[in-house]
């Protein structure tokens, strides 16, 4: 998709749009989803933290980091190879490290949700419907937490005392137990903030980059063009929301006041300051990972 839009824009409209931003613009936006990257890695750590331990040091941060590796695969579910690292480098359990990977996204879909009702900003008559919507995420946590029916479950399947079942159902509570402290409604409010705050953070770059290239529409209507777009290439379970990211991003852009030239550049320009940043980013620790052993203090629990 990227290529049909290119072919539309002649070489040099695209590069006089590119230089309008510049080195420093560039270096910005990369700044903003580095800050994006902190924010949720301290997230997680606080995370870890109340479920097992704390997994300090620069080689625990690589350790995350090595998960954006794998940003194109569908949902990140490519995450997990940092549950692999974190095992074998720190002690970390798989069940911890994998509970707070789940939490993570179903709170930075939350937070993409979120985004997108600011769109609705524009539309004073909508409004109303971008609160209500907001505020459903929320709701719905605090409303309906987890672990009684489940828990009735697997008191049921521990009664039929079948060795398969037995161990299944051991599973199961563990899992309920750990989902019972993610999702408790501190640890929901905390991670769901910060994840808005991080969210944010790249959502803002967006909508400075759209307005350098002359945009016309408000920082907000922008911001909710970059939570719309994240959230569709995320429920598309498209690989890193290839395509789909880019193309509703583009279209929304358009449709907001942007040439198309304008829109082109600034989605180049916040794929490569975010997904593909943080692909580098993921590579680079992939590698440190596999060729920098670990050290035998790192391995004591």
């Amino acid at each position: 998709m990227l290529w049909v839009w290119l072919a539309k824009y002649d070489a040099e409209s695209i590069r006089r749009g590119f230089e309008s931003v510049g080195w420093r613009g560039l270096v910005w936006l990369i700044l903003c989803s580095s800050l994006n990257y902190g924010l949720r890695y301290l997230r997680w750590y606080f995370m870890v933290a109340r479920l097992e331990k704390c997994v300090h040091g620069m080689d625990a941060v690589i350790c995350y980091l090595s998960g954006f590796a794998f940003n194109t695969t569908p949902a990140k579910v490519g995450e997990v190879i940092r549950s692999y690292y974190y095992r074998h480098r720190h002690g970390l359990s798989y069940r911890s490290s994998l509970g707070v990977l789940v939490w993570e996204r179903v709170l930075d879909l939350g937070a993409a949700i979120t985004l997108a009702c600011l769109v609705l900003y524009q539309y004073g008559q909508s409004l109303g419907i971008g609160v209500v919507a907001c505020l459903g995420f929320l709701v719905i946590g605090i409303a309906f937490p987890p672990g009684r029916l489940t828990g009735r479950v697997s008191e049921s399947l521990r009664l039929l005392n079948v060795k398969i079942t037995r161990h299944l159902s051991d599973s199961l509570v563990h899992f309920i137990e750990l989902t019972r402290v993610l999702f408790k409604r501190v640890n929901l409010m905390s991670g769901y903030s910060v994840g808005l705050l991080a969210w944010s953070i790249e959502a803002y770059a967006f909508a400075w980059l759209a307005q350098e290239l002359g945009g016309s529409a408000s920082c907000l209507v922008y911001m909710g063009i970059f939570g719309i777009s994240i959230t569709m290439g995320a429920l598309s379970f498209v690989p890193g929301g290839l395509g789909t990211t880019e193309g509703s991003m583009y279209l929304l852009a358009v449709s907001s006041g942007m040439t198309g030239i304008a829109a082109t550049v600034a989605v180049i320009l916040i794929r490569v300051a975010t997904l593909w940043y943080g692909l580098f980013l993921g590579l680079l620790s992939l590698a440190w990972l596999e060729l920098v052993p670990v050290a035998k203090q790192e391995l004591r629990k």
